[in-house]
């Protein structure tokens, strides 16, 4: 699934350890400091259809690949003490090589953010906790194989008034 691409790919950017989280699941809140992920928007550009390929014995079916680019916006929030600077650090380590090997794993490149915005959190009536918030762009190709049936022999003829008739036959793999 994209949203554990995404979280597989954020997660080079952070300290080793750090918990990251999908926002809104279910379960318990972890202790100490921890992140959110949640994906804002995703769109989806026009889909290139591959070429057939016919990889068994006839009769049989052969595959092309689909595939389309998807960018769109994930939201991280950082929670706890020290948020906003772990999360300012974690936007500039998405450029470093433990950001860009660790998004490259996943399928997923991550844009530029320039606003970390600090937000603190509102955990009852009257404590507020640190949290900062960023929304970062990110893309991926999502790609799917689709079997295609393979018609392995065409015969056919055509006679035309005035003209001896033609014939023709093409088999799978013959030129």
């Amino acid at each position: 699934m994209i949203d554990d691409d995404i979280l597989a790919g954020l997660q080079g950017a952070f300290p080793p350890g750090f918990v990251l989280i999908q926002a809104h699941g279910n379960g318990p809140r972890p202790s100490g400091v921890y992140g959110t992920v949640r994906i804002e928007s995703s769109a989806s550009a026009p889909a290139h259809v591959g070429r057939l390929s016919v990889t068994q014995p006839l009769p049989a079916l052969g595959r092309r690949e689909l595939a389309a680019h998807h960018s769109g916006q994930v939201e991280l929030q950082v929670f706890g003490e020290g948020s906003f600077d772990i999360l300012s650090t974690a936007v500039l380590m998405l450029d470093s090589l433990a950001g860009i090997d660790s998004a490259d794993a996943a399928g997923v490149v991550f844009g530029t953010t320039q606003n970390v915005q600090s937000v603190p959190a509102l955990r009852n009536a009257s404590e507020y906790e640190d949290r900062a918030v960023a929304s970062i762009p990110f893309s991926y190709t999502r790609r799917v194989i689709e079997p295609v049936p393979v018609i392995e022999t065409v015969e056919g003829s055509v006679s035309v008034p005035g003209a001896p008739p033609v014939t023709f036959r093409s088999h799978h793999g013959e030129n």
